[in-house]
């Protein structure tokens, strides 16, 4: 008996199969099916690479950094490093990284604090980053990285990152106070593939 029963099964399986594909159809095509009318020219739903100003200001000064850049490089004191990572795209190259120290305040002395950046660019062979705010303190780099003494790119110091470095320490009730200096931050040395 159980054999009798399974075609009948098998034809209501089809039929609900059916009738849920129609339906689904159906919402498709309404879905898909606009009135026809104009688009003024904010309303274009033009693709960014077709806009010749859009194109040029993300590929107005392409990255001429060499492509090994990336890296720790030491900061002011051991133990202290600034992480750049330089991320090649079709149009140029965007940067990223962060500052670690260890605080020097009675709330975090010797506690490893990282800055990250909060705004970060790269326009040729320069660059420059601002990091987040941390415990009232930020910092604002605009440089670039320069061939060092290092003899290979596993040793220290084979390439040197070298600018302006700004220091800004924005404490309540106290005002802005801040620090600019020049500086040469050395590469740390990498382990060989």
């Amino acid at each position: 008996m159980a054999r009798s029963h399974t075609p009948s099964i098998f034809v209501a399986t089809t039929i609900l199969v059916g009738i849920v594909a129609l339906a689904s159809i159906g919402t498709l095509a309404a879905q898909q099916a606009t009135a026809p009318h104009l688009l003024e020219r904010s309303q274009n739903p033009e693709p960014a690479e077709a806009s010749p100003a859009k194109t040029a200001a993300r590929s107005a000064a392409p990255c001429t950094l060499p492509a090994d850049v990336s890296g720790d490089y030491a900061f002011e004191h051991e133990n202290e490093s600034i992480e750049i990572d330089i991320v090649r795209e079709k149009n140029g190259c965007t940067l990223s990284g962060y500052i670690t120290r260890l605080g020097d305040r009675d709330t975090d002395n010797n506690t490893p604090l990282t800055y990250n950046f909060s705004n970060a660019t790269v326009s040729g062979s320069q660059l420059t980053f601002e990091t987040k705010a941390l415990h009232g303190t930020f910092y604002t780099f605009s440089g670039t990285i320069v061939r060092g003494r290092g003899p290979a790119r596993e040793d220290a110091g084979y390439y040197v990152l070298t600018g302006k470095l700004k220091t800004q320490h924005a404490e309540h009730p106290q005002p802005l106070v801040t620090s600019t200096r020049v500086v040469r931050y050395q590469s740390l040395g990498r382990y060989a593939p």
